[in-house]
């Protein structure tokens, strides 16, 4: 049965266009996910659908009812449940967590019997039963935002739409998120519409809508997308590099460059380079298809020698306290010359705090650390692109990158060179006389980049540089970190959450509560993950809960994904019990910090 019907649903903003002709359904008791970049139209649909936002044009049926008629869409107002973007934005920070809970249970007019009976087994089911009364604002984003599901769900609603619920959120919570979603869609029948931007998580929904720009490129199950995939090929040699200098984009459908590889999909077979293996095309394959790629116009030669690399930033035993609060606990690493370091770990991990402190924003509460540059004045080798991007919005792309010029007091005759091979380096050119306010947010993202290396540091701190930009222009950016790295030999330091990003550096220190949980290259905590969790194992099935079911009466850990049933097995003397056609599958960056962080799988 169909919960939700959408036809040639339309939305504008001024004259900007939102959405465009959107048309799909939603199957009751079942996971629908959104997946598209910042901008591309998720938001609004998911308001529209909740019946918190008109629309111009089109229909829009919830519960069979047409949503243009607003009586009757206030009636069906108790059967749905909607959370916003943002960690516990739908959650009041100084109630308690049990006093949250009552409040909603209250406004939509529930029994006391009720809400206690309906109270006690949300917190069971989502671990909140010892922190009641706790304080909203003193939880972690995962904990709020299981709280949130608590009191979203509190009046038995048949559908619940949540906006990017686990953004920020570190990847043991969204883990468990899911888990408890699909808990509800097997055992109470609840319907559950959630936008997403991690591509990996989209491919949890037994329906999958892939946003772009304000339409929807592709929607279907999994496999439907892995059916439509284009051919993808792998060339892995030692002179990726080179060889992909040297290829032209037009050529492919897209081209991706990677750590030690780049994969690519021809448009005719004469493109298919020798000595390059088939790989199995993803989702996001199948995405960067469609929407294409940037391939940018630079070359690069042979990477450096180990021995090239001396260490430039060295951090002791750094901690920094406000008031109680431990933001940073005993951070030591060390990073070197034309590294690629990457923090990883999910909003509140301290990694924003860490680069303040190197940048001489914050003072340590204990520890040391020190910066090895050129010059005595550190300030003037040093690079950063901050989260909120440092852009002048009234003045164009040329002026933004004029001004960081001349605040760094660039001599005029060389500012204008400068300017030029940056605007040549970032792919710029067509838009140096644009108003930045006008401009897409990856246009903005590469122009925080050249602004923040106009002086040529020999150190970059990039402050979660790609949240919310589409596969395509974070694969656009991260060639330019490899070309900066490579060819210039500039270190780069980047924070992030995207797990799958941390693929690209040299060197990753994984964050959690302040702390440093694990640390190394990627590929030596995948095979720290082997030995902690065992080999990684996949099913594919028609009845995914029913599946991970039987293989927790084994005690085997279990994560859904769409109609695949992932699971790790250290004794592989348990495999014959395992009454499923199952294959080898991969260790992702998830897997690594779930299983360093917790010491489990």
């Amino acid at each position: 049965m169909k919960i939700a019907e959408i036809t040639d649903l339309s939305k504008s903003y001024k004259k900007k266009n939102a959405i465009n002709r959107l048309s799909f359904s939603i199957e009751e008791n079942s996971l629908f996910c959104m997946v598209g970049a910042d901008g591309a139209g998720k938001s609004t649909t998911l308001k529209i659908l909740a019946g918190i936002l008109d629309f111009d044009k089109g229909s829009v049926k919830v519960f069979g009812e047409d949503f243009k008629n607003k009586r009757k869409a206030e009636r069906f107002r108790d059967k749905i449940a909607f959370m916003p973007q943002g960690l516990g934005q739908n959650l009041y920070h100084n109630l308690s967590v049990e006093e949250n809970i009552d409040f909603f249970a209250n406004l939509h007019g529930l029994r006391r019997k009720e809400i206690t009976k309906r109270k006690n087994k949300l917190l069971k089911i989502t671990g909140l039963e010892k922190f009641t009364e706790r304080q909203t604002f003193k939880l972690s984003g995962g904990m709020k935002q299981k709280l949130g599901i608590c009191c979203s769900l509190i009046h038995l609603p048949k559908l619940i739409i949540l906006d990017e619920p686990t953004t920020g959120v570190d990847p043991i919570s969204r883990r468990e998120l899911y888990g408890l979603l699909n808990e509800f869609i097997e055992n109470e029948g609840l319907t559950v519409i959630v936008s997403t931007a991690y591509i990996d998580e989209a491919e949890r929904g037994s329906k999958i809508a892939v946003m772009h720009e304000g339409k929807i490129i592709f929607l279907g199950k999994h496999d439907d997308f892995l059916n439509k995939a284009p051919n993808v090929y792998s060339y892995s040699r030692n002179d990726f590099l080179q060889k992909y200098s040297r290829l032209e984009g037009d050529k492919y459908n897209f081209i991706k460059l990677e750590k030690n590889s780049f994969s690519y999909s021809p448009k005719a077979e004469n493109s298919i380079i020798e000595n390059s293996t088939r790989k199995s095309a993803g989702l996001e394959d199948t995405i960067l298809s469609t929407i294409g790629s940037r391939k940018l116009n630079f070359s690069f030669s042979p990477s450096k020698s180990d021995k090239d690399k001396k260490l430039i930033c060295s951090i002791e035993n750094i901690s920094k306290r406000f008031g109680n609060f431990y933001a940073l606990k005993n951070i030591t690493m060390s990073v070197r010359t034309g590294e690629i370091f990457g923090l990883l770990g999910p909003n509140g991990a301290g990694k924003t705090t860490l680069i303040k402190i190197i940048l001489g924003l914050l003072t340590p509460t204990e520890g040391t650390f020190q910066i090895n540059t050129p010059s005595s004045n550190i300030k003037e080798n040093i690079g950063y692109m901050s989260q909120k991007f440092s852009l002048y919005g009234d003045l164009t792309v040329y002026e933004n990158i004029y001004l960081a010029g001349s605040i760094r007091k660039i001599p005029s005759g060389k500012l204008n060179k400068k300017i030029d091979d940056l605007l040549q380096l970032g792919n710029l050119h067509n838009y140096s006389g644009d108003i930045v306010d006008k401009l897409p947010l990856g246009i903005k993202q590469r122009l925080a980049l050249m602004t923040s290396i106009i002086h040529d540091p020999v150190i970059i701190f990039l402050d979660e540089p790609t949240s919310g930009v589409d596969p395509s222009e974070r694969d656009t950016f991260w060639q330019l970190i490899r070309y900066l790295s490579y060819e210039k030999n500039t270190t780069a330091i980047v924070t992030t959450h995207f797990t799958e990003e941390s693929e690209y550096c040299d060197e990753i220190s994984l964050m959690s509560g302040g702390e440093i949980t694990g640390k190394g290259p990627p590929e030596s905590l995948k095979k720290k993950t082997k030995e902690i969790a065992g080999e990684p194992y996949e099913i594919e099935t028609t009845n995914p809960f029913k599946t991970a079911a039987s293989l927790k009466k084994l005690n085997i850990k279990t994560d859904i994904f769409g109609s695949k049933v992932k699971f790790f097995v250290k004794d592989t003397s348990i495999l014959p019990k395992i009454n499923y056609n199952y294959k080898r599958g991969e260790i992702t960056m998830d897997d690594v910090f779930v299983s360093i962080t917790q010491n489990e799988y």
